[in-house]
């Protein structure tokens, strides 16, 4: 038998905020699931779900179709708040804006620039052996960090 929504004094009715939960394995692992997807927390999801979180590391270890189920979730969940973020950097929240840059575009805007091979930068060592190779009068590179051939 369903629950009845509650009553509140102002004589609105609202819908019961916990979601009946089939009493089988696999109806508790959908509604986790579920839960996990619209919430993005492990704990908020589990109390939802009317499991306890070491739960959800069982299914981990033992269920290789529920990993897959929840690696979907994962990305699903994650998406969700990209999109509020994304919402939120764009009416005004700089910080929010600085994040979702250096999240997307790491190579142009993390705090720490390091060249990676092959990216058209030099290296610090690069540049060093230049300079010397510069300051014994030999050929210097070609702004790759190799010596011209």
């Amino acid at each position: 038998m369903a629950r009845k929504d509650a009553q509140h004094k102002s004589g609105d009715v609202k819908p019961n905020p916990k979601p009946v939960v089939p009493p089988t394995p696999a109806g508790r692992k959908a509604a986790f699931l579920i839960e996990y997807e619209a919430r993005g927390s492990l704990s908020a999801a589990a109390t939802a779900a009317g499991i306890v979180r070491r739960t959800h590391y069982d299914w981990l270890e033992k269920d290789p179709e529920y990993v897959k189920s929840f690696a979907a979730a994962k990305v699903r969940a994650i998406d969700s708040l990209e999109s509020v973020a994304f919402d939120r950097a764009f009416s005004g929240s700089d910080l929010l804006l600085i994040f979702l840059l250096k999240a997307n575009n790491p190579a142009k805007y993390r705090d720490r620039y390091v060249p990676q091979p092959g990216d058209g930068e030099q290296t610090v060592d690069e540049m060093l052996m230049e300079l010397e190779r510069k300051h014994l009068g030999e050929p210097v590179s070609d702004g790759d960090g190799k010596p011209p051939n």
